[in-house]
């Protein structure tokens, strides 16, 4: 690693968050660009089912990162606390005891993929004779990516440390574009499948290379002869054990309600919830973009400036409830007509509902992640793996009596209201960390609890076009001037006002 110094003032200066933000959603929009473009002919040249199964196979590869028991957050973590105390000298040893780690993590994960692969192509999932040899071979193809793809994530979680958030997002976008454009380069060559995941675990061969290669640039002492440190063990995992528990329950919580609602209600209902959560959900890129770069900084500011984390902690509540409340609003106004343009009236009059909660529950669930990456950052990931563990059976059982009663919308309800109680929860226990007073406290507080009534409240009405358009211009003027009133300070107003201008603040 480098043994320039790097300083708090650095690593969590305002000016380098916000553009390091900009690096992510670039990074995280061009794919979808692309995905969207070469899924289309992806699905006419392959089939409908070998079009399943590389879709599976891209769920593994983008999400097989989260079974790292935690070790790449763990790293970002350890490291900027180091930098935080100008304690260079240790982030090696960090570095190469993380990758060892996961690489021995990444050893058993893909063997264990290798033994489960005829369970899942023979039993599990509903594959037609036809294709089950070829994709039993497919997926144990793709066990060999999942090295690879763990490794990656330690990689990645270095350079994260450093806010190198450029060069992470030119790599991330060519990963981004090659996952899908190497299927569709092949396909006027081959239909077998197998033969698509070979070109996919390429993929990310090269991209692990690329990011080794980056921090080896980087960092120059990462070349030198690895430093494991074995001491180093009990830390990361005991971090580590608590943010996987974290990444094990989410899953769960996540994708249980359409199974529940597949068995009581129909695997039709499941279609009606399924298409707006899969556009609604988009929406956390922007959340995902801003907390990515926030963690790192918690991490350096958390170990020995506790004013800087107040006021980047608040800042960054601040700026998720300004980005998110004109497009939730957008969603509760407008989405029975933009689903009936898209897709059908019947989808419309179905779907309209869980596209409105599952906006309100995104609104909620922003700010909230804020207050979750602070807790971890600052060393208890105790405390967000302990309110997942709590929350889980009393959202179930509240899942229950939402699809029970309320069908596809009332699991939406569901959802909105354990995001609503979640994110008041980790605000106070992410509060209680900072002894520092946090400006702006109260106000958000009162601005995300009354956006949310609101948004609440305009479900039961059904607007005419005109009605939408003037109610979400007056509701939208209103929550600006309050905003700027009550959440903008005198010193953020000369900032704004000087970026207006095109000039540096």
């Amino acid at each position: 690693m480098s043994t320039a110094p790097h300083n708090n003032a650095t690593l969590t200066h305002g000016g380098l968050l916000a553009k390091n933000v900009i690096y992510n959603l670039l990074g995280m929009l061009l794919p979808l660009v692309v995905a969207m473009m070469t899924i289309p002919r992806l699905v006419k040249g392959l089939g409908t089912e070998r079009f399943g199964v590389l879709a599976l196979s891209w769920v593994v590869l983008g999400y097989f990162g989260v079974f790292d028991f935690g070790l790449g957050r763990v790293i970002t973590k350890m490291i900027g606390e180091k930098l935080g105390k100008h304690q260079g000298s240790d982030v090696a040893s960090i570095a190469w005891t993380g990758l060892f780690f996961l690489g021995m993590l990444g050893l058993v994960m893909a063997a264990l993929l290798y033994m489960i692969a005829p369970l899942l192509v023979f039993r599990i999932l509903k594959i037609s004779a036809v294709l089950q040899q070829e994709s039993l071979s497919a997926f144990r193809v793709l066990s060999l990516s999942v090295i690879f793809v763990i490794l990656t994530v330690g990689l990645r979680a270095t350079q994260e440390a450093y806010q190198k958030f450029a060069i992470l997002n030119v790599i991330r976008t060519l990963n981004g574009i090659l996952i899908y454009l190497a299927p569709l380069l092949l396909l006027p060559f081959t239909r077998i499948i197998s033969h698509y995941v070979w070109a996919l675990t390429g993929v990310r061969l090269v991209i692990m290379l690329i990011n080794g290669a980056a921090c080896a640039v980087q960092f120059p002492t990462i070349r030198r002869r690895p430093i494991i440190d074995l001491q180093l063990a009990k830390p990361m995992f005991r971090l580590g054990g608590w943010m996987s528990i974290s990444n094990l329950i989410g899953p769960i919580m996540v994708y249980f309600d359409r199974f529940l609602m597949g068995a009581w209600i129909s695997v039709a209902a499941v279609a009606f919830y399924v298409t707006p959560y899969e556009v609604i959900i988009k929406l956390l890129v922007i959340t995902s973009a801003v907390v990515q770069v926030l963690f790192p900084a918690f991490s350096v500011s958390t170990s020995t400036e506790n004013q800087k984390t107040a006021l980047l902690y608040s800042r960054g509540i601040r700026i998720l409830n300004l980005a998110f409340f004109p497009v939730v609003l957008a969603v509760i106004l407008f989405s029975r007509t933009g689903l009936a343009l898209w897709l059908t009236p019947e989808f419309a009059e179905k779907s309209t509902g869980v596209a409105q909660w599952l906006a309100i529950g995104i609104f909620l669930n922003a700010p909230g992640q804020i207050a979750y990456s602070l807790l971890q950052a600052g060393g208890r990931p105790d405390l967000t793996a302990k309110v997942h563990v709590f929350e889980t059976p009393v959202y179930l059982a509240a899942l229950y009596f939402g699809v029970k009663y309320g069908g596809i919308t009332g699991a939406a309800i569901a959802w909105t209201l354990r995001l609503l109680v979640e994110t008041f929860v980790l605000f106070y226990l992410a509060e209680k960390m900072i002894p520092h007073a946090i400006e702006k406290q109260r106000e958000y507080k009162l601005f995300t609890l009354a956006a949310t009534i609101l948004f609440a409240a305009l479900t039961f009405f059904s607007l005419t076009m005109v009605q939408s358009v003037l109610l979400f211009i007056v509701i939208l003027l209103a929550a600006l001037v309050w905003f700027g009133l009550a959440l903008v300070n005198p010193a953020e107003f000369k900032s704004i006002y000087a970026v207006i201008r095109g000039q540096r603040s």
